[in-house]
Parts: structure tokens; C-alpha cells; sequence
């Protein structure tokens, strides 16, 4: 992890807690460096702040430390992709359980004889 994600991990996890999924990304393009930040939907507007001036200042930084090498920062906010299981499988029968209580749990009903 370079300099620039440590400190960019630092500043989400006192924007948002520790508690809260994040993933850094950063690849450099020539002589720029690109960090993309993946968070949940919900805390995107503390990243962002009012007006973006959260995001400006997280930005501006970054580039402080930045390799000398670098000329340019970008960083890109994205929302982190969910999965919803039920895509995967045409029934309820079908998503998998690991025992017959979570079955009744899961679906509300008594699990089958197999």
C-alpha cells in the first residue's frame, strides 16, 4: 500500500469508522496516479461533504503525498457493488443452507426430507 492510500484509509476511517466496508484501489497511468475509493452508498455524502469540500480537501492532501514522480491525482469515489444472492438462484429451494435450522430460519417453513 503506498503513502497515499495509507493516508486516504486514515481519513475514511475517522470520516466513517472502522466498522465501515471500504476498498482503495491504485494503479498509476503514465504520470498520473489514479485512487479509486469504493464505500457503501449510505456514506457517500460524508466523503463527499457539503459542496464537496470534504472531497477537495482528501484530494489536495493526497497530492502532498504523492510520489515526486506523480503529476497528476485523481480520486474517484464509487459506490461498492452489492450482491443480492436471489440472482443467482431461481428458487428458494436452491440457496444453500448449512443445516436444517438456518432452512426454517431462512425460509419460515420446515425443511424437507431428503
Amino acid at each position: 500500500m503506498t503513502h497515499s492510500q495509507n493516508l486516504l484509509q486514515t481519513i475514511v476511517d475517522g470520516l466513517l469508522g472502522p466498522e465501515v466496508t471500504t476498498q482503495i484501489v491504485a494503479s498509476e497511468e503514465g504520470e498520473a496516479l489514479r485512487i479509486t475509493l469504493y464505500l457503501p452508498e449510505s456514506a457517500k455524502g460524508r466523503v463527499f461533504g457539503r459542496g464537496g469540500r470534504t472531497a477537495r480537501s482528501i484530494r489536495t492532501l493526497i497530492r502532498q503525498v504523492a510520489p515526486r514522480n506523480v503529476r497528476r491525482v485523481y480520486l474517484d469515489i464509487e459506490t461498492l457493488p452489492t450482491v443480492d444472492e436471489s440472482e443467482f438462484f431461481e428458487t428458494e429451494a436452491e440457496i444453500p443452507v448449512a443445516d436444517a435450522e438456518a432452512q426454517q430460519a431462512f425460509t419460515g417453513t420446515e425443511p424437507e426430507a431428503v
